[in-house]
């Protein structure tokens, strides 16, 4: 469950769904995040020339997409839990989305609050990084 669908939660879509894990991106806007309004992207890794936040969001979508990300959008995040082995997610309309957490690859999932903001982070240690990171978070 990847919670924002800016660059980075597009980014963690992408790369958790590639390793074969069930994947679904919820995002309360659209995906692509303020990087998806901008009109020019300059300092885009690989992308030398540059290119719209538009742009760099379709592709991304359709990059996760492929890979069988589940995307849902407009849809807010109103709370997360944990109950293990469960992970919780509240969405503003009441629906609720749960998922078990599977330690795959001695990986760890953090839930920490604090006033007025959530933040919901994935830690998966993969071949050429052993400690790679993913973290979403804003204000709630």
């Amino acid at each position: 469950m990847i919670v924002g669908g800016g660059p980075a939660g597009l980014a963690a879509a992408v790369y958790g769904a590639s390793e074969g894990l069930r994947t679904v991106m919820i995002e309360r806007e659209a995906p692509g995040g303020q990087a998806g309004t901008s009109s020019r992207i300059e300092n885009y890794l690989g992308f030398p020339v540059g290119l719209s936040g538009a742009d760099l969001a379709r592709r991304a979508v359709v990059q996760a997409k492929r890979f069988g990300v589940e995307v849902l959008t407009p849809q807010e995040v109103t709370a997360i839990r944990a109950e293990d082995p469960y992970r919780i997610l509240t969405l503003a309309d009441g629906s609720i989305v749960r998922r078990i957490v599977e330690n795959r690859h001695q990986g760890s999932v953090h839930v920490r609050s604090r006033p007025g903001h959530t933040v919901f982070s994935v830690c998966l240690p993969v071949p050429s990084n052993p400690a790679a990171a993913v973290s979403s978070g804003r204000p709630t």
